[in-house]
């Protein structure tokens, strides 16, 4: 057996697991979250939480797990042009997928898009598909949801504390 050399990794090739996030979704069932509206539009398939509704309507699914200072990454995909979908934190952080500094960085409907809620230099960003985004200063701590109007899907849902400065 031959040992390689010590090399750097670059932060965005580490494991997602050993950067401190945890898994808020088991891609086998809705465990660990509960719908805030009625109906059930939000089902579990082949590893992906699907959303299926009428254009205009929107549902949301709420962590039963609370955060202080949560740090966030998820995949989403708007299925179609009448997909609209946000993150939030607690009462007080809303990420809107339609607000222009983040829908300009996302990929076109049916594609995958990855958004990370971190800290940079002891400020908060908002990384849409590797690209920062100012976002609102604020401790975003609370419970995770996940609100979707149409056919939007969501997988890989992790969260953190993030560290305070």
């Amino acid at each position: 057996i031959k040992t390689l050399p010590d090399t750097e990794i670059a932060p965005e090739q580490v494991a997602i697991a050993n950067r401190g996030y945890e898994s808020l979704y088991t891609g086998l069932n809705l465990q660990g979250w509960t719908q805030a509206t009625a109906g059930e539009p939000w089902k579990v398939r082949d590893w992906v939480l699907s959303h299926a509704s009428d254009a205009g309507k929107t549902s949301r699914l709420v962590s039963e797990r609370e955060f202080d200072r949560i740090g966030f990454v998820t995949d989403v995909r708007m299925k179609d042009d009448a997909g609209k979908a946000s993150i939030g934190v607690g009462e007080g952080a809303t990420f809107d997928l339609s607000d222009p500094r983040i829908a300009d960085k996302l990929n076109k409907p049916g594609q995958w898009n990855r958004l990370e809620l971190t800290e940079v230099d002891g400020k908060r960003v908002l990384l849409v598909n590797g690209q920062p985004t100012d976002v609102p200063q604020s401790e975003a701590s609370g419970k995770l949801s996940l609100a979707a109007s149409g056919n939007v899907e969501f997988c890989n849902i992790y969260a953190r504390v993030i560290p305070a400065p």
